[in-house]
């Protein structure tokens, strides 16, 4: 994460010894022009199995409440340093090396940022993918015959 600038904070304390582990992890962005940061807080499960490195997480409720002292990552102080927390619905990503020993990450996320923008602003930045896919959930959401 060293070579995200906009990262200002990152940390993961895993609940239990070697590879294969629950941890709760801790990241928050640096503000950005007029944007406060934004922080989250997550708890999952990271494992390692043949050469390949898979991390799940999500977040943890705001109302986990505060921390027993500062080793405590069970719980964290909302919004700290005036960031706003933004919620992981769902994060997955696996790492391996490549044929040519190049690290290769592979990720999928849905966050909620908690940012107070119309609905057309932010469209109007979406990646053309995730208007096709938003397009075809709605679609299936709104026909009724999917649910019957």
């Amino acid at each position: 994460m060293k070579n995200d600038k906009n990262l200002d904070i990152i940390e993961t304390m895993p609940l239990s010894d070697g590879t294969n582990a629950a941890c709760y992890s801790y990241s928050r962005n640096k503000r950005i022009y007029a944007i406060d940061g934004r922080e989250f807080y997550e708890k999952g499960f990271l494992f390692f199995d043949k050469g390949k490195f898979y991390r799940y997480t999500t977040s943890i409720p705001d109302s986990v409440g505060e921390p027993k002292d500062e080793n405590d990552m069970s719980k964290r102080p909302l919004y700290s340093d005036g960031a706003v927390r933004g919620e992981t619905l769902i994060s997955m990503a696996t790492i391996e090396r490549d044929e040519k020993g190049k690290l290769r990450l592979q990720m999928l996320m849905q966050l909620d940022f908690k940012l107070r923008l119309p609905s057309f602003i932010l469209s109007s930045f979406m990646p053309s993918a995730m208007k096709t896919w938003y397009s075809s959930v709605t679609k299936f959401v709104s026909n009724k015959k999917n649910f019957a």
